[in-house]
């Protein structure tokens, strides 16, 4: 069910802020030099009509065949927290600069979808994906913090990929979540050339005269120094050109000899846990759209 009328927003409102209190948005630092000039978060398709430099994603196409060029997308939850709190998870794949947007966004949507399978997975259909209200309530329980886990498996249907997340896709009237409804951003903590992101990030939110989001603009907080660590050796792997290999590869085989057994580890249990494809997906976007980016910006 698509979520239209006032009432269904305000609910909808409602559960969010008695739960995780904001939705989120990840990009590359490519995107996010793009999204300042344009004043908010812009579909794809509003980022290719202006002419609008973008990460190019994998289900591109496909997001074209599925209709939702058009959507504005966020999630329920920031899902990065997950790798920054020491699980067996990738990192956010769609970048490492996360947008806390306010909920009430939403009464300036035309529509609002929640759906836990991709929009850029084959034959997805927005509206049949769509699931209802108390659905969400059951994935987003008051006080939660975060999606549940536990309800989410319970949602999930069998053509749903393993690690998919919920989904919020939006038809916004002009194309984009207008940057007065953004809340902060958080960046995750890496160095580029021995430059911080964050510092990255606030550079361009001085340059595009968004200052009042620079008291909101922080570095990820990681609960131990390894997973911090791994944070930045991994950036570093990209750095250097190392891609996940094939799937039928051991991703070891591929590894510098001075990579981390805390790297190692953690490649081994994401290779157990099925997510090699968030991990190819995260690599490929990281490198085109922060990486390389932040080198040829000189940012």
């Amino acid at each position: 069910m698509l979520i239209r009328d006032h009432d269904d927003k305000a609910r909808l409102v409602e559960i969010i802020r008695n739960s995780t209190r904001f939705l989120w948005h990840a990009c590359q630092l490519k995107d996010l030099a793009s999204y300042l000039r344009l004043g908010g978060i812009p579909s794809r398709s509003l980022l290719e009509h202006r002419n609008m430099p973008f990460t190019r994603f994998d289900t591109d196409e496909q997001d074209r065949k599925n209709f939702v060029w058009d959507k504005v997308f966020c999630n329920l939850d920031d899902f990065g927290c997950w790798f920054a709190e020491g699980k067996g998870a990738v990192p956010t794949p769609y970048g490492p600069i996360q947008m806390r947007i306010c909920p009430e966004f939403v009464f300036d949507a035309k529509d609002i979808a929640v759906s836990l399978m991709s929009a850029g997975g084959l034959g997805f259909d927005r509206e049949d994906e769509s699931i209802e209200l108390d659905e969400i309530t059951k994935l987003l329980p008051p006080g939660a913090g975060r999606v549940d886990r536990d309800a989410k498996r319970q949602l999930l249907r069998p053509h749903h990929q393993p690690g998919s997340n919920p989904e919020v896709s939006c038809s916004m009237p002009d194309g984009l979540i207008a940057v007065e409804r953004l809340h902060g951003i958080v960046v995750d903590p890496i160095r580029i050339d021995d430059v911080r992101l964050v510092d990255r990030a606030k550079t361009l939110l001085v340059n595009s005269s968004l200052q009042e989001l620079l008291p909101q603009t922080v570095e990820r907080a990681c609960p131990g120094y390894q997973r911090k660590a791994l944070y930045q050796e991994l950036a570093d792997l990209l750095s250097s050109r190392w891609t996940v290999p094939d799937f039928d590869i051991p991703y070891e085989t591929t590894l510098p000899a001075h990579a981390s057994d805390a790297m190692r580890g953690w490649l081994s249990t994401i290779d157990e846990n099925g997510l090699g494809w968030l991990l190819s997906r995260y690599c490929k976007y990281t490198m085109s759209g922060t990486i390389a980016e932040a080198r040829a910006s000189r940012l």
